[in-house]
């Protein structure tokens, strides 16, 4: 009986080991759920959806002229994601519109009873996201004309999923549109939108052979590779383009809804012409065409590596001089080609007058430069302000976006002065901020923009 009873004992002490083995086990299982890292979420979680895009500077600024008080509004974005991407689409972005709010502060400021008003009258912008996926960003800027502002458009486009900027391809092939179907599209829109503007003055104050050549320009290929596609925040495909001159210079930019336009009905009147002039001017664009529609048709979401070179490339070829910009480009290269040659015939010669001493005359060539150093303040402006920024980041090991030591706070870097002759440096300040009531200076770095040299100095 006794020994039954310690069995028994024994058994049952047995089972209760074995559940909380098994109990253990599975709290081990639930704490062991794949962290955000390997699963994605925390990096999802990391997003604030409903501040993807914030103010990285925002001024009211007042001017007067003629007696009246003129007030603008100054608003420039950021891209409010952590990674490397978004912190130099910043960058881009803070080098495109800064120093016009710079400009416009120093007018506000300088005291004058009459300042008159700036040459860029407001910045804003605006941003949409799609699927939480698909970041499009627009900035706006107004510039001041003699007859009417003229507003100049930028649009950037950014993947949250693969933390990536997205290409032109990438936008439109994400809708399943071909380039072909795209750019058809584009070129309908851009003649609607020429003759909507100026047609009532063709054969009355404009020539119909200027309107046709103009046309021509503005539904080339290059200049609807040039355009940027995007999705509005009713989820319309829209695209941003120029409208060109008869003499190929840009009227200002257009904002088109590809969905919602309305043909003109003189498109029929002269597209048999203008379909011949831009004819002409497509075949020099017939490699990066052929590029561009590659890049769409391979397109696959969330896969852009394999498409995003060729794309960049023939994104870039609009932007390029027009024809005589590119003679002028060749006849520069002409002149360069016969001092290289002056300096080898030399070196040829040297060896047969000193034979003992072939390897000199070849290593004296390569050293002179290390030798004869050009003195800093000789050295020329070329460091740019998105390196200028990273130098300085560096230098203060302080990163956008990182977190600062005050709960809620991010620190974030920005260009306060661009580099001039007189003062070759960048200004760059270092602040730590909430992104919504407080801002504050904890340090500036004085980057000379030839050597990439970095000073910094903290503010108590």
């Amino acid at each position: 009986m006794a020994r039954r009873k310690s069995v028994r004992t024994l058994g049952i002490i047995g089972v209760c080991i074995a559940a909380a083995a098994i109990l253990a086990i599975v709290i081990h299982i639930l704490n062991q759920k794949p962290s955000g890292e390997e699963t994605g979420e925390d990096a999802a979680q990391t997003i604030d959806f409903e501040h993807v895009v914030v103010d990285a500077y925002f001024e009211n600024l007042s001017f007067r002229e003629d007696g009246h008080e003129f007030t603008y509004s100054y608003r420039i974005p950021k891209i409010n994601v952590t990674g490397n991407e978004a912190a130099r689409m910043s960058y881009a972005i803070d080098d495109d519109l800064k120093h016009y709010l710079m400009d416009a502060e120093s007018l506000s400021e300088s005291g004058a009873d009459n300042t008159g008003q700036p040459d860029c009258t407001s910045i804003n912008y605006e941003w949409y996201l799609q699927d939480q996926t698909l970041l499009t960003l627009i900035t706006t800027r107004t510039m001041h004309g003699k007859n009417e502002n003229r507003d100049h458009y930028r649009v950037y486009s950014y993947r949250l999923d693969s933390a990536r900027e997205a290409s032109s391809a990438t936008v439109i092939g994400s809708r399943g549109y071909s380039y072909r179907e795209y750019s058809d599209k584009v070129k309908e829109a851009l003649m609607s939108a020429y003759l909507d503007k100026f047609g009532k003055r063709i054969e009355k104050v404009l020539a119909r052979k200027d309107a046709v050549r103009a046309m021509a320009y503005t539904i080339s290929d290059k200049n609807v590779a040039a355009a940027s596609p995007f999705y509005d925040s009713e989820g319309n495909f829209c695209v941003v383009a120029n409208l060109v001159k008869s003499d190929g210079n840009k009227t200002g930019d257009m904002r088109i809804n590809l969905e919602a336009f309305k043909s003109s009905k003189l498109i029929a009147d002269y597209k048999e012409d203008v379909d011949k002039e831009a004819a002409a001017l497509n075949k020099e664009f017939a490699d990066e065409l052929a590029a561009l529609e590659a890049a769409v048709g391979n397109q696959k979401l969330g896969e852009e590596e394999e498409e995003e070179a060729p794309a960049e490339v023939a994104q870039a070829e609009p932007q390029a001089p027009e024809e005589p910009v590119q003679e002028e480009q060749v006849q520069t290269t002409e002149p360069q080609a016969e001092p290289v040659q002056e300096p080898q015939d030399q070196q040829g010669s040297q060896p047969q007058t000193e034979p003992a001493q072939e390897p000199s005359p070849v290593q004296t060539p390569q050293e002179e430069p290390q030798q004869t150093e050009i003195p800093k303040e000789d050295r020329p402006i070329s460091l740019s302000a998105n390196d200028a920024l990273i130098a300085a980041e560096y230098a203060w090991n302080h990163f956008p976006h990182d977190k600062a030591d005050r709960e809620g706070f991010y620190y974030e870097t920005y260009i306060y002065v661009q580099p001039t002759e007189d003062n070759p440096f960048y200004t760059v300040m270092l602040c730590v901020t909430n992104y919504a009531d407080s801002t504050t200076i904890v340090s500036q770095a004085l980057v000379d923009a030839r050597t990439g040299e970095v000073e910094t100095k903290d503010y108590q």
